[in-house]
């Protein structure tokens, strides 16, 4: 705990940003006592306490879920406790929407064979399971994109304004109504450049 209490007044007076990596209800504590901006992943061992929600609250503690993430390690490594271990991930982060804790959607991508995450289709997976936690589409989709943005202090994107990076998805379908529309854009552009068409464009 002191080297973590003495490495983020360091971060802060550097103007770094604070991520703490925490994948049990001790580290996730011990980040928080810390002062971290960031906790990376929603805890599956235990339930968040109201004074955990209410020290976030008052931080302004981000989390970033990782729910995809979450799921994967409890069947690698929990067996029969895996599903009881998800429930509590999703009550966890039920809970924190239900106290306006700032969405951060993210998965923790990865190719490790131990518990691999697929880069690109896993944040698809990441805002179902959002779904399933009680978060609306319109707020993982926002989590998705100016909620990370703001998060790391990228204020060139995460928006659709004048100056701004245009990062575009063009879908079939109201992607609030079915976020799943999203799987299969019919166009993206990335800073302005169109860089692939859907797949009935060529």
């Amino acid at each position: 705990m002191p080297t973590l209490t003495a490495l983020v007044p360091g971060a802060y007076e550097r103007g770094l940003l604070c991520i703490a990596h925490a994948v049990t209800a001790a580290v996730f504590d011990r980040g928080l006592a810390a002062g971290a901006d960031i906790l990376t992943h929603v805890r599956i061992d235990s339930p968040l306490s109201e004074g955990n929600v209410q020290r976030m609250r008052d931080q302004g503690t981000r989390v970033s879920r990782t729910l995809v993430m979450m799921q994967v390690m409890a069947h690698a490594r929990l067996a029969e406790r895996a599903e009881a271990a998800v429930r509590t991930a999703l009550e966890n982060v039920h809970a924190l929407h239900e106290a306006g804790s700032p969405l951060l959607v993210g998965t923790d991508a990865n190719e490790t064979p131990f518990a691999p995450v697929p880069h690109g289709p896993s944040l698809h997976e990441e805002i179902a399971l959002l779904g399933r936690a009680g978060v609306p589409a319109a707020d993982a989709l926002h989590g998705a994109a100016a909620g990370v943005a703001d998060a790391l202090r990228l204020a060139d994107r995460g928006r659709l304004e004048t100056g701004l990076r245009a990062d575009l998805l063009l879908v079939d379908g109201d992607p609030l109504e079915d976020p799943a529309v999203l799987r299969a854009p019919r166009a993206v552009w990335i800073a302005g450049e169109h860089v692939r068409a859907g797949v009935d464009d060529g």
